[in-house]
């Protein structure tokens, strides 16, 4: 039986190379290192990471006195699927302005902060095919007011 090999072309030529100088200058697993060094001295007025974190338990702290949490643990509905084939979100309903208008909010285990679209928006979307967003109009709040 004989192989024969088709003649290489001068793409497949210069890939192999990259690939060579890839591998030799980031090693074979791909990982690569890199050292970061601050080049400016932290400011003298810089906050610790026990302050930061005591007061970020104060902050909590003031959140859950102020709602319906037993024992801290805050209740709330949420809504949504875990299912990796068709989205995993998870959001509930929040209730905002005066009168008081319901809207629904992303739940981002990363975060604690909750986004809710204006209609002064530009760039916000205008429809979802996962949750029909609804804006938040300033002028019908009674309790709005401008930063």
């Amino acid at each position: 039986m004989t192989v024969s090999r088709a003649p290489s072309s001068p793409v497949r030529v210069i890939t192999a190379v990259m690939m060579l100088a890839a591998v030799y200058l980031f090693g074979i697993d791909g990982a690569a290192v890199f050292h970061l060094q601050r080049n400016l001295p932290l400011p003298s007025n810089s906050t610790s990471i026990e302050q930061l974190t005591a007061r970020d338990r104060a902050r909590h702290g003031r959140i859950l006195r102020g709602s319906t949490a037993v024992h801290g643990v805050v209740s709330f509905p949420v809504y949504g699927s875990a299912d990796a084939n068709i989205f995993g979100l998870y959001y509930t309903t929040i209730n905002l302005g005066s009168p008081p208008r319901e809207f629904k909010v992303v739940i981002d285990t990363g975060s604690d902060v909750l986004w809710v679209m204006s209609n002064t928006c530009v760039n916000c979307p205008r429809s979802s095919n996962l949750i029909q967003p609804t804006f938040y109009d300033a002028t019908a709040s009674s309790t709005a007011w401008g930063l």
